[in-house]
């Protein structure tokens, strides 16, 4: 999930050499920059180029991504650090990943009433969602 106004960026100018402007000086090689899986990004996030954020991470509101992001943090800051996990569990790290694997994705469905994933309402279609956003 992406929020309004996030930017991926960096790597736009050299600027360390001598005797050459900034804005003359050309761009170096621009690093990819990875987005990994049931991600959330938050409103007003900056990513520097070359870096990574890792599966099932969270990135705080306005925080600045400078470097790579392991698999389910939740990150926040500038420099964005890790502030949390987002599961203390490895039990719950892999019942996730085994949901994410079979695609069984709980994608506009109200909230389990129980806190299992059976038989839950559909609300909206994944379809629908997207374009709200």
């Amino acid at each position: 999930m992406f929020a309004s106004e996030v930017l991926i960026l960096g790597g736009d100018h050299r600027f360390n050499l001598p005797g050459i402007p900034m804005m003359c000086s050309g761009r170096p090689e621009i690093l990819p920059t990875f987005i990994e899986d049931d991600v959330w990004i938050g409103y007003r996030v900056v990513i520097m180029a070359g870096v990574t954020i890792g599966r099932g991470s969270i990135i705080a509101a306005q925080s600045v991504v400078t470097k790579d992001v392991p698999p389910y943090s939740i990150v926040g800051g500038i420099p964005a650090v890790i502030i949390a996990k987002r599961f203390e569990k490895s039990q719950d790290i892999e019942e996730h990943e085994r949901m994410l694997a079979i695609g069984d994705l709980p994608i506009g469905r109200s909230p389990p009433k129980d806190g299992k994933n059976q038989n839950p309402d559909v609300i909206f279609t994944a379809a629908l969602i997207a374009s709200k956003h």
